[in-house]
């Protein structure tokens, strides 16, 4: 499995390095983002709320990228008129959001597609699995507490292989945990993982999604975060450890999706692929807040808003920050664009 895995890998960057794509006749997601986007849950905050968290170290997959794969790859992946700035969404991902509203300083080492660990060197320079991640932020960063750390990650390892166990990325994110935590962060966030078994099914897509074994896999993975969690601040009693529940809030909106500004979970806003490729009519969906996928696997811009909410509540559950006005906060995600 190991080796039809880096096959798949190794086909995936010879499509990437072989295609190119014409721009000319395509809408641009620039017209659908409103200035100053990203400073939505501003309100939300006292300006005194802070605690002194004036930089987010974010480590993680598409979730989180704020243009790294499409720097990584020479613009060949997540094309700006299609994926905002190079995010993997329609407009501000969670990072911009929470750093419009504490304010803070972002160093995001997320590459979209990066899974926890990762065999092949060459695809390694392009998908920086997490331990490279965390390489790169230790060898240039100075030994001083970052504020607070973030790892987000894990949708890879069992998209790209369907045998990998949770137990296995548990490990490899607490290794990488580890090393943080022995270095200069003070503060880390582990995020639990949204559902994958809500996950679209594309028209390139041959194969059927295996929704039950996505389903136990993230029961499973969460279950392993939350432990892991507890583990890491038995072994680092003087640093501080917190939980995201990403789950959370997403199967919220999947549960309620009226309640939070959503008319369809069941279809992508964007039909094409990750380069920019449309299947069919080169368009985007008419409510593209409303529906809640940007494309086949990855959530609009509102649904990161929600995605940061819960995240400033996260930190203020930890005690690192006063207060969050939750309503306040979630009435501005509702309210997007």
């Amino acid at each position: 499995m190991r080796s039809r895995s880096i096959t798949l890998r190794w086909c995936a960057l010879l499509n990437l390095v072989t295609s190119c794509h014409s721009v000319s006749s395509r809408p641009h997601v620039q017209t659908l983002v409103k200035p100053g986007q990203e400073l939505s849950l501003r309100a939300a905050l006292p300006t005194d709320a802070f605690h002194g968290i004036h930089e987010l170290v974010v480590f993680g997959d598409s979730v989180s990228d704020t243009g790294r794969l499409h720097d990584l790859s020479f613009g060949l992946y997540m094309p700006p008129e299609i994926y905002w700035q190079g995010r993997v969404t329609n407009g501000p991902n969670w990072t911009d959001y929470v750093c419009g509203a504490l304010p803070c300083r972002q160093q995001n080492f997320a590459v979209a597609g990066a899974p926890s660990r990762l065999d092949s060197i060459p695809m390694r320079w392009f998908l920086r699995p997490l331990d490279t991640q965390v390489d790169e932020y230790l060898s240039a960063a100075p030994r001083t507490d970052p504020s607070v750390a973030v790892i987000w990650i894990g949708a890879n390892d069992y998209l790209s292989d369907h045998e990998m166990r949770p137990d296995k990325v548990r490990d490899h994110i607490q290794a990488s945990a580890r090393v943080l935590l022995q270095g200069p962060v003070q503060r880390l966030v582990i995020s639990t993982m949204a559902q994958l078994g809500s996950l679209l099914k594309s028209p390139a897509s041959a194969h059927p999604i295996p929704v039950d074994h996505y389903r136990e896999v993230t029961r499973a993975h969460n279950q392993n975060m939350r432990a892991l969690i507890q583990d890491l601040q038995q072994e680092f009693p003087s640093k501080s450890i917190a939980l995201f529940d990403a789950y959370e809030i997403n199967q919220a909106t999947l549960d309620r999706p009226d309640d939070y500004g959503f008319t369809s979970t069941t279809e992508a806003c964007y039909q094409g692929d990750y380069r920019g490729n449309f299947y069919g009519k080169a368009d985007f969906c008419a409510d593209y807040f409303g529906v809640k996928f940007w494309d086949y696997t990855h959530p609009n811009s509102r649904m990161h808003c929600y995605y940061a909410a819960r995240f400033l509540l996260s930190l203020h559950e930890a005690g690192w920050l006063q207060t969050v006005d939750a309503d306040k906060a979630y009435a501005a995600c509702r309210q997007l664009p």
